[in-house]
C-alpha cells in the first residue's frame, strides 16, 4: 500500500525548507511562552513554601481551583485556536471577528459562573481536597482572591487560543514575556506589606497583564498579527 503511494509524493513540497524554518520558529516562540508559564507557576510554589506548611496547603488548594476554571476556558480556547485558524486561512474575516466576539461572550459568562462558585462555596469546595482543620481555618482569607481571579484571568486563556489559531506565536512569547516582568516587579514591591496576598495580588496581574497585552496588540495590529 505505501509502496504505491510514496511515488505520488509531491517531493518539492516536502522539501521547502522556508516553510519548515518558520515551523521550528513558532514552534520555538511556543516553548518560550509555555517555559515562561511554568516559571511563574513554580515561582509561585516556591514562594508559597517560604510561608509555612499550613499557608503552602491553602495556596496548593487554591490552585487546583484555578486550574478547574483553566480546564474549563481552555475548552473555549481550543475551539478558538481551530475556528480561528480554519477562517483566517479561507480569510474570511468578517466571521473570524464575529467568532471571536462569540468565544469571549460566552467565556465571559463561564468565568463569572466559577467566580460566583467560588465566591460563595470556596470553602465547601475545600473539603474535597483535604480534611485538615488548620488549612481549612486558614483559606478564608484567600478564597476571596478566587472570586476575582477567574474574571480577571480569563482572558488571557482565550487570547492564547486566538493567537495559536492567527500564529502569531511571536506576539504571544512577547505578550508572556512582559507580563512575567510585571509579575515578578509586582511581587518584590508588595511581598513586605501584603505577606501571602502579594503572590496573588502578583498572579492577579500577571494573569490579567497578558490578556491586556493581548488585547493591545490584536487591536493594533488585528488579522496581520504575527
Amino acid at each position: 500500500k505505501f509502496q504505491s503511494f510514496l511515488p505520488r509524493l509531491p517531493l518539492r513540497r516536502i522539501m521547502d525548507w522556508p516553510a519548515y524554518k518558520q515551523f521550528f520558529l513558532i514552534n520555538r516562540d511556543i516553548f518560550i511562552r509555555t517555559l515562561c508559564l511554568t516559571f511563574a507557576f513554580g515561582f509561585f510554589y516556591s514562594q508559597s513554601s517560604n510561608y509555612g506548611e499550613v499557608l503552602l496547603g491553602v495556596n496548593v488548594v487554591l490552585m487546583q481551583f484555578l486550574n478547574w476554571m483553566s480546564y474549563g476556558i481552555d475548552g473555549l480556547a481550543y475551539a478558538a485556536e481551530s475556528l480561528v485558524g480554519k477562517l483566517k486561512g479561507a480569510r474570511d474575516y468578517e466571521a473570524l471577528d464575529q467568532t471571536i466576539r462569540r468565544i469571549f461572550f460566552w467565556s465571559t459568562w463561564m468565568a463569572l459562573g466559577f467566580s460566583i462558585l467560588y465566591g460563595f462555596f470556596g470553602k465547601s469546595l475545600f473539603y474535597l481536597f483535604t480534611d485538615v482543620k488548620e488549612v481549612i481555618d486558614a483559606a478564608g482569607p484567600y478564597i476571596l482572591w478566587m472570586a476575582f481571579l477567574p474574571l480577571l484571568g480569563f482572558a488571557s486563556y482565550i487570547w492564547d487560543g486566538i493567537y495559536v489559531g492567527l500564529t502569531a506565536s511571536k506576539a504571544m512569547r512577547n505578550s508572556m514575556l512582559l507580563s512575567l516582568v510585571v509579575y515578578l516587579v509586582v511581587f518584590f514591591i508588595s511581598k513586605e506589606y501584603l505577606s501571602l496576598s502579594a503572590l496573588w495580588l502578583s498572579l492577579a496581574i500577571f494573569l490579567l497583564a497578558r490578556g491586556i497585552f493581548q488585547w493591545g496588540l490584536y487591536r493594533h495590529y488585528g488579522h496581520n498579527l504575527k
